[in-house]
């Protein structure tokens, strides 16, 4: 499934891989992985799969490009492959999340991945959870094994139900031997529709630190306490949400936790700016 555009002679590389979808809250994983392209030294495009086949493309929708009236471009949807350096050989995967056919693209992720020579892999993404903005940002993990668990720990709770492409995809890895993690920013349920530089900044961290990633996070660091600081303060402009998150962070009940909706709309007018 994926055109293979040019060779590259990598070093021992790590794929990234974000696949927005069904689980990406406050599209961290996303964001996270454009930060990590545009960040690439000696940055070459070395595949791409089209989606035109894939997905739903009444949801999954291709964009157009207008100038003055004319139609100047248009794209299909499409997961982009590039590689390059961060302080080690990084390959990132990033674009859509594929509608059909996962067995067969997650096999292709695998053959791609084994003809590029990766050694390890990691999925990045957001996860809506019972917590407040007021709290660091928690990264959990998953893995293929219990020491590769420990290693990228602290992990995820348990849990048995529907799952995204990007957790197909460390499973094929796993089933192929390359060991692959996936890191979950825990994203405040009430701003999963939010972009979030806080979540972004927590998962470039850990990616950082995990995988000994070169990556300056002073400039991400200002932008998560901006993003904060607007939080708060559209959360200080009305009793009802301030009563609502200090009863979110004294209360571990999730059945008696507020209602992501009651909370997001307000806040995310203030963010928007039309608070």
């Amino acid at each position: 499934m994926f055109n293979v555009l040019q060779s590259v002679n990598l070093n021992d590389p790590l794929l990234i891989v974000a696949l927005s979808g069904w689980v990406d809250a406050a599209l961290a994983g996303r964001d996270t992985a454009r930060v990590l392209h545009r960040r690439l030294e000696d940055r070459a495009l070395v595949a791409e799969c089209s989606l035109s086949e894939l997905v739903d493309l009444s949801s999954t929708r291709p964009t157009v490009e207008l100038e003055d009236g004319v139609i100047r471009r248009t794209r299909w949807p499409r997961i982009r492959v590039t590689a390059g350096s961060l302080g080690r050989d990084v390959v990132v995967m990033r674009g859509p999340e594929p509608g059909l056919k996962w067995p067969t693209f997650c096999q292709s992720v695998v053959d791609l991945a084994q003809h590029l020579e990766v050694t390890e892999a990691v999925t990045v993404a957001g996860m809506p959870a019972a917590v407040t903005h007021r709290r660091p940002v928690r990264v959990l993990a998953t893995a293929t094994s219990s020491e590769l668990a420990e290693r990228v720990g602290p992990t995820r709770p348990d849990y048995d139900g529907p799952t995204g492409v990007q957790t197909m995809i460390q499973a094929a890895f796993g089933d192929a031997g390359i060991p692959a993690a996936g890191l979950w920013a825990q994203v405040p349920h009430y701003l999963a529709s939010t972009r979030s530089p806080s979540a972004v900044r927590a998962l470039l961290g850990k990616l950082s630190h995990t995988y000994e990633l070169e990556i300056d996070l002073a400039p991400f660091d200002e932008r998560a306490a901006s993003y904060q600081n607007q939080v708060e303060a559209a959360v200080a402009l009305r009793s009802d949400l301030r009563d609502a998150v200090e009863q979110l962070e004294q209360v571990p009940d999730v059945d008696n936790l507020p209602s992501a909706d009651e909370l997001a709309s307000e806040i995310e007018e203030f963010l928007r700016g039309d608070g």
